[in-house]
């Protein structure tokens, strides 16, 4: 767990999994962070988190890069702000993976997002909104490298952007 609510940060770079981030003081005129490059994103479960502790990420404030280099599994990760609350671009070298809680694996932001890479599936879960990427506004493009999977959850498994998209390419189809 990487905790600096209220602060914001730079690039940040962390070699193994990383459970749950909170950083950004929301201002529009600064990123909340500037990039956050993980080995992985909650693939080793709610067991590296502090007794009570949670897998709901929140930036507030601008996010510059999202670089993930497998999977990011069951996190939710919320980018939000008044003014700017958008993620330049998103690229995961594996999947993105739903669980059984509400908003489990799924990255999303109050505005825009640029071009989002994601070398594996999108799999939705058994919880609500899960295995999912949302934009509240446009996403630049979309490069899916395998398939995006519904799970049981209402709303689970997919792609939004609720103003539209660029180019999306789809590798296995849906």
């Amino acid at each position: 767990e990487l905790r600096a609510a209220g602060i914001d940060l730079g690039v940040v770079k962390i070699g193994g999994d990383l459970g749950r981030i909170q950083a950004g003081d929301g201002a529009a005129e600064t990123m909340g962070v500037k990039q956050l490059a993980v080995h992985s994103f909650g693939v080793f479960g709610i067991s590296t988190q502090p007794a009570g502790g949670s897998f709901e990420s929140a930036i507030n404030g601008r996010l510059g890069a999202l670089v993930v280099k497998t999977d990011v599994n069951g996190v939710s990760l919320a980018e939000t702000a008044g003014a700017d609350g958008s993620i330049g671009s998103v690229k995961m070298g594996g999947s993105l993976i739903g669980g059984a809680t509400n908003n489990a694996g799924r990255i999303s932001t109050s505005a825009d997002m640029g071009a989002v890479k994601v070398g594996g599936d999108i799999r939705g879960g058994s919880g609500i909104d899960t295995g999912r990427i949302v934009a509240a506004t446009t996403i630049k493009s979309a490069s899916i490298g395998g398939s995006i999977i519904g799970g049981t959850g209402d709303f689970s498994g997919g792609l939004v952007a609720f103003e539209g998209a660029g180019s999306v390419r789809i590798r296995r189809g849906i």
